[in-house]
């Protein structure tokens, strides 16, 4: 087994009577979904559809436990309390008293222990602070979802750089497209019945040095840019509508596409 502290979590506590109706209508993802599974991933979104934050929800106690970067952590209880109005929902930051360790199996020991939805073979689970636990480095695990296309909010992008479609989250369960109303619906439901997406996020294998927002060429002419690169892998934002299907040189690049994705 092979665990890796993720360092850069916090925890937030949601509880009440309308906790789960309150979720609902932030988030895009059902939080009825819990009924059934250990875990779900989630986005909350701009009026414009854009990506302000992500999250994971866990079943906990009478409520539910978020799991979000730490960077938002005190703007998302702020915001929460903002829209709760007269909701019987309350939000309590456990970072102090729990922490996120992340694996390659399951661990019978945590109090939580969920599979990663988004990615098979990997697992989220929650431990007190206190608890004793020996870590592998965090970069070979970030290495693995960055070989995979997956992009973690907070580390690799901030709010409102990108639309869900644009990194593949209408394709990772992320997006419940049968759930109530939350923020930024329109735009999502009005993007997937486009016939196809024009951008999407794809891994690119070079050992050169890339920065953010590099461009990528293809015949002397731009087919995408560079969103962060992580050891080898370079995530960079390509327009799909202008690669060969073939492709696989690009620049210094190795192309490359993991295998749950089918279809550009």
């Amino acid at each position: 087994m092979t665990l890796f502290k993720s360092p850069d979590r916090a925890l937030i506590s949601v509880t009440g009577a309308d906790a789960a109706e309150f979720l609902q209508g932030q988030i895009s993802n059902d939080i009825d979904l819990l009924k059934t599974q250990a875990a779900i991933h989630a986005l909350l979104l701009t009026p414009q559809g854009k990506i302000l934050a992500d999250l994971f929800a866990y079943n906990h106690q009478d409520g539910y436990l978020l799991d979000v970067h730490s960077s938002i952590k005190d703007w998302l209880i702020a915001r929460f309390n903002m829209f709760k109005l007269r909701s019987d929902v309350k939000f309590i930051d456990l970072t102090d008293e729990l922490q996120v360790i992340i694996s390659n199996q399951m661990v019978d020991e945590a109090s939580i222990c969920a599979a990663d939805p988004r990615i098979s073979h990997i697992y989220r689970n929650i431990f007190t602070i206190d608890a004793s636990i020996s870590c592998d480095d965090i970069a070979a695990h970030q290495l693995h979802m960055a070989a995979n296309a997956i992009i973690e909010f907070g580390t690799d992008y901030q709010a409102a750089e990108h639309f869900p479609q644009d990194l593949w989250f209408d394709k990772l369960g992320s997006i419940s497209f049968t759930k109530g109303c939350y923020v930024g619906q329109e735009v999502v439901s009005r993007m997937r019945h486009k016939s196809s997406a024009r951008k999407r996020l794809l891994p690119l294998i070079s050992n050169a040095q890339h920065q953010k927002a590099d461009k990528i060429l293809l015949n002397e002419k731009s087919v995408g840019e560079v969103v962060c690169q992580i050891g080898n892998v370079t995530l960079a934002m390509m327009r799909t509508d202008k690669l060969p299907e073939s492709l696989t040189k690009l620049d210094d690049f190795k192309v490359t596409r993991p295998e749950w994705i089918q279809n550009l």
